[in-house]
């Protein structure tokens, strides 16, 4: 992948979570997992483990009665589900 598609993809991604709440965390946590070198297969995936995951602890706390805490995931996987079109619909 070039130095320009690399850039694209965080372009994109910065396009698309920059209004998002909690968008600005997904972020961060990706380029630090791969740095300027993520290509946007690399992203889908970590984006897709991520909303499992995500997805996971939010039934959890609503199970246990969490609501602020399953809130917060849910604001989570709404950053996730902007990131993934972001990559996915390019």
């Amino acid at each position: 992948m070039t130095e320009t598609n690399r850039n694209t993809t965080w372009q994109r991604l910065d396009a698309a979570l920059q209004d998002i709440p909690g968008g600005g965390q997904i972020l961060q946590e990706m380029r630090t997992v791969y740095g300027p070198d993520m290509t946007p297969e690399q992203g889908i995936y970590w984006l897709s483990e991520s909303g499992f995951s995500t997805a996971a602890w939010q039934k959890k706390h609503l199970e246990l009665g969490e609501t602020q805490k399953a809130a917060k995931e849910e604001t989570r996987l709404q950053a996730i589900n902007a990131a993934l079109d972001s990559l996915q619909n390019s």
